[in-house]
């Protein structure tokens, strides 16, 4: 154990100094070594781990933890199984600490890190120090900072090894079925591109995480053929123009959507064309509610504005047009038809209280 931990301290040294790729590849290499085991071995272990004594709660929470700008989503299954998906950056980490402890969490069953950006990643060496982790995943990508240094420093010192979080991998969370999309190539230029593109699924409801995967990645996905369909959209890369194209936001039709995002953030965060592509879906943010929650029975979502039933879809599901103060939906052609409508789909116009008007019943 000392060895391991010797050899990624003498590597990571060799990185300070020199800041070239050579010494990043060696630090992977001596990282795979170390840290990486077997998917399916790793996998078994957290299964024996589990303890099927339980008395479910009947609901899935999902708590999108306020980090600033970066990302932390907290997901607690109806059997109190925990998983933690990203955790900010270092100097926002008593944001997450803070609420695990409030809500009595000293043990994650699974901690996942979307890829290696410090506001995603930053402080993940001191849950690994602070809690009982018992399995990690992260995808097979590498950062020249301390803070994955760090995290690698701590993982080893714990005992862990690295799940390869990767298109087609996919376990439970008790009664929470989870299946990784993305990312589905080995290298990416973008290091966005290496996000963790993941489903959850407890009973009718779906949950879909992209971390900061572009469209370039969400491309990739769409190629596939995944079931992207899902009734919560976490919005990628915190609502930049990079992401959620209008292609991939069509195949994930969401009954609502959240954004983890730093008020008055130096990038503009959200990008008003993404919140327009949003137009009809009710959304969430971090810098307007504070961590919130959306959770599920399985049937309805609870969301911050209330209970939220699901949208009937089908294939068949046309575009109509609604007026904020309205009471009616509209299809292009009506004489009614106002060109400053808002556009959603007709199942979800339904849904929410509105009727078709008399010429297009």
């Amino acid at each position: 154990m000392k060895l391991k931990k010797l050899l990624i301290i003498t590597i990571c040294a060799v990185m300070f100094l020199s800041g070239c790729t050579i010494a990043e590849d060696i630090l992977y290499a001596v990282t795979e070594e170390l840290l990486y085991g077997d998917y399916e071995e790793t996998y078994n272990d957290y299964e024996d781990n589990i303890d099927h004594d339980f008395v479910s709660s009947g609901e899935m929470e999902v708590w999108f933890i306020d980090v600033g700008q970066g990302d932390s989503a907290l997901i607690i299954s109806p059997e109190g199984k925990t998983m933690l998906i990203d955790c900010g950056e270092y100097e926002n980490i008593d944001s997450v600490t803070g609420f695990l402890d409030k809500k009595g969490i000293d043990t994650l069953d699974i901690v996942i890190a979307t890829h290696p950006h410090t506001d995603h990643m930053g402080g993940m060496a001191t849950i690994f120090w602070d809690y009982e982790v018992k399995s990690v995943y992260m995808p097979y990508a590498s950062a020249n900072t301390t803070a994955f240094e760090k995290m690698l420093e701590a993982i080893e010192e714990e005992g862990l090894k690295i799940n390869t979080a990767k298109a087609g991998v996919s376990f439970d969370l008790g009664s929470v079925h989870a299946e990784m999309f993305g990312p589905c190539s080995d290298e990416y230029e973008d290091v966005n591109d290496y996000s963790v593109i993941m489903k959850l699924t407890y009973g009718n409801i779906s949950y879909l995480f992209t971390g900061d995967a572009t469209t370039f990645a969400e491309d990739e996905v769409l190629r596939s053929g995944a079931d992207l369909s899902s009734n919560v959209l976490k919005v990628g890369h915190h609502g930049s123009n990079s992401s959620t194209s209008q292609e991939f936001l069509d195949a994930v039709d969401p009954d609502c959507a959240a954004i983890c995002v730093g008020a008055n953030n130096d990038y503009g965060h959200p990008k008003e064309r993404v919140l327009k592509r949003l137009t009809g879906i009710p959304i969430y943010r971090t810098d307007q509610l504070g961590t919130f929650c959306i959770s599920t029975d399985g049937e309805t979502l609870k969301t911050p504005d209330g209970e939220l039933k699901p949208a009937v879809k089908s294939a068949s599901d046309r575009y109509v047009y609604i007026t904020e103060n309205g009471s009616k939906y509209h299809t292009e052609d009506c004489i009614y038809f106002d060109e400053a409508s808002e556009e959603i789909r007709e199942s979800r116009a339904i849904a929410w209280g509105y009727e078709p008007c008399s010429k297009c019943a």
